[in-house]
């Protein structure tokens, strides 16, 4: 028997309260925003070109990835 695939899908209406509702675990925290704060950066500067994913493992979102295309210049602060 096969495992289901892990795929990337955009972030839609239909699926955004589902991606939102993914945690890390306790101990990992301290190292990602939440997906919510995340998506609101996202949504503060789109100059920077967001790239926003749910990642899937079949029809299940189990994770969600952030890229930025053109980040700002400069030292990183954050």
């Amino acid at each position: 028997m096969r495992s289901p695939s892990v795929h990337l899908r955009e972030i839609t209406d239909d699926n955004r309260d589902a991606v939102r509702a993914l945690r890390v675990r306790r101990d990992q925290k301290q190292f990602v925003a939440s997906v919510s704060h995340s998506l609101k950066e996202a949504a503060k500067k789109p100059k920077a070109n967001p790239w926003c994913r749910a990642v899937y493992r079949g029809d299940e979102p189990v994770g969600f990835v952030m890229l930025s295309w053109k980040p700002p210049a400069g030292p990183y602060k954050g």
